[in-house]
């Protein structure tokens, strides 16, 4: 997502819920699992669909989320910042077995057993084509489950390094990016760790090549 929802000042807090609600129920069925890049979302209460019941007209309270993903078209010859979330991150099995992944339903969270799972984090495809250079990496991590350890790997010395910080803005692009994809390594060392595995929160702002 990029900035803040826009249009929602005049609404109540129970018009805000429900279109929140909505939106949640869309991710959690998939919708948005196979986009790699941004996606508009709006919602309209003008009827969509004429309804009848027996023939005849029925009063109707209408709330209608509509997406449509979108491709950015920067300005040629300029270089221009962008940032974004990586919120919609893959989830493999090193070693262990998962009994629930709700990633792909918009959930940041899985349940496994202990092992080692690996979290790759992909930048928008639409950045890729723009050559994106990322320059800082922010993490926002729930405290985390006891038995739980994360690592991201380091490109320029082929192995994981414990993180041990929120955010990295020394030479990002050349340790942390390869490929695009940032990867956190998920370790879980105890059995009998309780509740679900919330992974982190991973936002990146770069400059584009003009």
């Amino acid at each position: 997502m990029f900035g803040q929802p826009t249009g929602n000042s005049g609404l109540s807090n129970n018009e805000r819920n429900l279109r929140r609600d909505l939106a949640q129920v869309v991710a959690r069925n998939g919708m948005f699992a196979g986009q790699n890049g941004p996606v508009l979302i709006g919602f309209t209460e003008n009827q969509i669909y004429e309804t009848s019941v027996n023939g005849k007209e029925t009063a109707q309270d209408n709330l209608h989320l509509v997406t449509q993903p979108v491709n950015l078209q920067l300005s040629a010859g300029e270089g221009e910042t962008l940032s974004v979330e990586l919120n919609n991150p893959g989830l493999s099995v090193i070693e262990g077995n998962v009994h629930h992944n709700g990633l792909p339903n918009g959930e940041l969270m899985f349940d496994s057993t202990k092992g080692t799972y690996m979290l790759n984090y992909e930048l928008p495809a639409n950045f890729e084509k723009q050559s994106l250079r990322v320059d800082s990496l922010n993490l926002n991590i729930r405290k985390p489950t006891q038995g739980v350890t994360f690592a991201i790997y380091n490109k320029r010395v082929d192995a994981y390094d414990t993180i041990e910080a929120d955010s990295y803005d020394q030479d990002v692009q050349e340790t942390y990016v390869e490929n695009g994809v940032i990867k956190i390594r998920v370790t879980v060392t105890d059995s009998k760790q309780n509740g679900p595995i919330f992974v982190p929160r991973v936002a990146v702002e770069g400059v584009t090549k003009p």
